[in-house]
């Protein structure tokens, strides 16, 4: 039986980097939602795991080793690498709110629509062997304010409306923030938060089929 495959492309909270403590670990590995969502949804499914820790939406982000963090330069690539797909997940944007990069909540929601969802639907779409239906997700919403977050908690209050009319606008599915609560750090999801995204999505992409 052919497989449904999924691909999750993402930044630390789909690597599912712990909030406090040994951040860059791999120990949550089974915790994180990409992993529950490959349990709940079963055999019959292939969930693609596509996280970095500091990617960005559409900001250039240079790190020693990893190089540019913007998520638009890996992401035909990694479409492509993964040909086909039934499902793309993009879930982006809480590393854009960075007070260093000074972009407001329409220019990050620009950066997804324009760089990810209408560069595959009328660009990539030619050259695929299958056109994945998107599925764009809110990031969580920022609790706590450090001082390379200031202005964040505002920013992050308005995933839900922005990203929604995006989905809308471009007919992809679109899943809320709701429930996905963040750690101690109050940017990344805790283990219960996962937990919960993996229910939300699952359910939707269940209903959907």
């Amino acid at each position: 039986m052919k497989k449904t495959r999924i691909l999750c492309y993402g930044d630390s909270n789909t690597y599912g980097a712990i909030p406090v403590g040994d951040f860059n670990s791999f120990k949550r590995r089974e915790e994180r939602y990409t992993k529950l969502l490959q349990n709940k949804l079963g055999e019959n499914f292939e969930v693609i795991e596509e996280g970095l820790i500091g990617r960005t939406a559409g900001c250039d982000d240079y790190k020693n080793l990893r190089g540019n963090r913007n998520g638009q330069l890996f992401f035909n690539q990694c479409v492509f690498s993964h040909d086909p797909i039934d499902y793309l997940i993009i879930m982006l944007g809480t590393n854009d709110t960075k007070k260093r990069f000074n972009k407001s909540i329409k220019e990050i929601s620009e950066s997804i629509e324009n760089g990810y969802i209408k560069n595959l639907q009328e660009t990539l779409s030619t050259s695929l062997i299958t056109v994945p239906k998107i599925i764009i997700i809110a990031p969580p919403e920022i609790f706590e304010i450090k001082e390379r977050f200031e202005g964040a908690k505002e920013k992050s209050l308005k995933f839900n409306e922005e990203y929604e009319k995006i989905a809308l606008r471009n007919n992809c599915l679109f899943l809320n923030n709701t429930g996905v609560e963040v750690g101690e750090d109050g940017v990344h999801i805790s283990a219960n938060g996962h937990k919960i995204l993996a229910e939300k999505l699952a359910n939707l992409i269940l209903e959907k089929l």
